[in-house]
């Protein structure tokens, strides 16, 4: 329907009209969630471009669309773009709003997590606090996008491996999406995910499991357990049984995603990788070997030379000199 209406405005002449711009603007959010970031960004930017020449720079409309180029940008992993456009969006967003309104916020709370997928954790918890000041400040302690910027923050302090300080923030966030999503939201079940992984990271695979599990509870009612999001969730479940020294519910598991249509080459490689891994753990170097020398395939196709493929290298290595094929 917004592809209908789009060109009909255009064969009516009304390329410069705002509804031409707020449908062009639904288009490039519709194709981002959906991931077709290319298409997404052309739509952006030719919106953007239109409501430059309409509104000017500093304009809430301009800036609402210049941020959204900028998630984009940050989707396709382009984040040295990203962060430019997003600068160039928090001067004109302060011009035209002032230091204190949510676009301001929000423009702060993408420039944090930006930061942090660079590494550039500095950077990052600045922008990241300055965000969650700023939307408590707004919108009160209680409020979803406080939820937000807590485990942003979180995430950034994972990163610097100050666990405890973040398990506090992400903690606090669960509270937040209890109470205002339910019991059954993704929200929560994505809150509960960042909780299972800090409890890993922290070599405490007793405690990390609950929340994972109600995680996975909550995503297989909302989406159904042969949902690819259901799947990736469960494939974390399978590799914390390993840490927990359950190696043959691992591989029953890991068997059990792979057999399901809804796994992705994304979590694949992983699931492959838990697979192997539990079988050696269990005495089975044989049996080990062919999952884990697709892991080590599916992992170069998707991210080369990543520690990810080379994680996967080294567990074959393990599983080869276990064998005793030097």
């Amino acid at each position: 329907e917004l592809t209908e209406a789009l060109e009909t405005l255009r064969r009516g002449g009304h390329e410069d009209d705002a509804e031409y711009l707020s449908v062009l603007s639904k288009l490039g959010t519709l194709d981002h969630s959906r991931g077709r970031y290319a298409q997404a960004e052309d739509r952006y930017r030719k919106a953007l471009a239109l409501s430059e020449r309409t509104y000017g720079r500093a304009h809430l409309v301009t800036c609402q669309l210049r941020l959204s180029l900028g998630n984009c940008l940050v989707s396709q992993g382009r984040r040295p773009a990203a962060e430019g456009v997003l600068l160039e969006t928090l001067a004109d967003a302060r011009k035209a709003l002032g230091d204190e309104h949510r676009l301001v916020a929000a423009v702060l709370a993408v420039l944090g997590s930006t930061y942090r997928w660079m590494w550039r954790f500095d950077k990052a918890e600045a922008y990241s606090r300055e965000a969650l000041v700023l939307r408590e400040k707004l919108l009160g302690k209680d409020h979803p996008d406080v939820a937000l910027s807590l485990e942003d923050l979180g995430s950034v302090l994972m990163g610097r491996k100050e666990r405890e300080d973040a398990l506090r923030l992400v903690q606090r966030a669960e509270g937040i999406c209890r109470r205002h999503f339910g019991e059954s939201h993704p929200r929560l079940a994505r809150n509960l995910q960042m909780q299972s992984l800090l409890l890993r990271q922290m070599k405490d695979p007793t405690r990390a499991l609950p929340p994972l599990e109600e995680a996975c509870r909550i995503l297989a009612r909302t989406f159904g357990a042969d949902s690819p999001r259901a799947i990736a969730t469960r494939s974390d479940l399978a590799y914390l049984h390993l840490d927990l020294g359950r190696p043959a519910e691992a591989q029953q598991l890991s068997e059990e995603l792979l057999a399901l249509p809804g796994t992705t080459n994304q979590v694949r490689p992983g699931l492959l990788l838990t697979l192997g891994a539990s079988r050696m753990r269990q005495g089975k170097h044989a049996e080990a070997e062919a999952p884990l020398r697709e892991s080590l395939t599916g992992y170069g196709k998707l991210r080369a030379n990543s520690w990810l493929q080379w994680n996967a290298a080294s567990v074959l290595g393990a599983c080869l000199s276990g064998q005793k094929k030097f």
